[in-house]
């Protein structure tokens, strides 16, 4: 009896140690990944706003010389990074606007299952499904194309860049939305929904009152995980006109990416991440301080 048991045990002490051998190289290649790809490139990017580096990528050590240099860019007039900065905000400014009504509604729709919600839905994922690429040259195509099919209408394309960017970018954002608010809605107990109905509750009261509170805390997500995007809000301009963008539709994201990947790119990441790490700065107690006011404005929290 007493081998029997040791035997067991034995056993179970085997079936551990290759469970955990199992586990750790299930987890051993995305942690590998997470430590290089994420802890170690943000690391590096830290210390590199301190650094500048030659064509033969030599590091120096500058200290705050990338950041004197910003600050001049930055106060000299026709700077490009107020510009980027004004961009940036001003279609965070319409997504949110537009994104947030439209998206509630639809959602809505769908999750009252109304006729043709089921059309909708593929017709808004769509542009999803689709390979990003394919789908900016068909709209770039179509809207080239537009003026010869309608005399009438305007080149937007070649008169109105920025409007076009951001006609786009409105469009493109109403997908991700409204496929996570009908999941969300859903979860409303049915007795509460059941009880509205026979209270005479319209469909406006039960989006109000039930609803709305219920999609809070996932809107709230939302908003903040926005506003740490505000100054580096990207765009089709890379799609577009690749590294050819009229000024007047530039963006910080677009901006750095074009000076990272150009030619003798490595003379300007002391200055990139400098830049960047100021934006940083900026945007983390703007977040929080949204985060806190939508926190506050929950009703759930009450």
């Amino acid at each position: 009896m007493q081998r029997q048991q040791t035997g067991i045990k034995m056993n179970r002490h085997r079936y551990s140690i290759r469970r955990g051998v199992f586990i750790g190289a299930l987890l051993a290649w995305p942690l590998i990944q997470l430590a290089i790809f994420y802890f170690y490139v943000n690391f590096e990017s830290f210390f590199l706003a301190f650094r500048s580096v030659d064509t033969e990528l030599n590091t120096i050590w500058v200290g705050f010389s990338n950041f004197k240099t910003v600050w001049q860019d930055i106060t000299k007039p026709g700077s490009v990074i107020l510009l980027g900065l004004r961009n940036g905000i001003i279609l965070w400014v319409a997504q949110f606007l537009i994104h947030t009504p439209s998206s509630l509604l639809f959602a809505f729709m769908i999750y009252k299952k109304y006729r043709g919600t089921n059309l909708f839905r593929v017709l808004v994922l769509l542009p999803s499904i689709i390979s990003g690429m394919l789908v900016a040259l068909m709209f770039k195509m179509f809207i080239i194309n537009l003026p010869k099919l309608i005399p009438s209408m305007p080149d937007i394309y070649n008169d109105r860049p920025f409007f076009t960017c951001l006609f786009y970018s409105v469009w493109m954002g109403l997908a991700g939305n409204v496929i996570v608010y009908p999941n969300v809605m859903n979860g409303a107990d049915p007795s509460i929904r059941e009880s509205a109905r026979l209270e005479g509750a319209s469909s406006l009261q039960e989006f109000w009152y039930i609803v709305l509170p219920l999609v809070m805390p996932t809107f709230t997500t939302f908003t903040v995980t926005s506003v740490a995007t505000l100054f580096m809000g990207s765009g089709p301009q890379f799609l577009f006109w690749g590294y050819n963008a009229p000024d007047e539709v530039m963006n910080l994201n677009y901006w750095i990416f074009t000076k990272s990947t150009q030619e003798n790119a490595a003379l300007e990441y002391g200055y990139n991440s400098a830049l960047s790490l100021l934006l940083t700065l900026i945007t983390i107690p703007v977040t929080f301080g949204v985060k806190a006011i939508m926190e506050k404005a929950d009703p759930m929290n009450d």
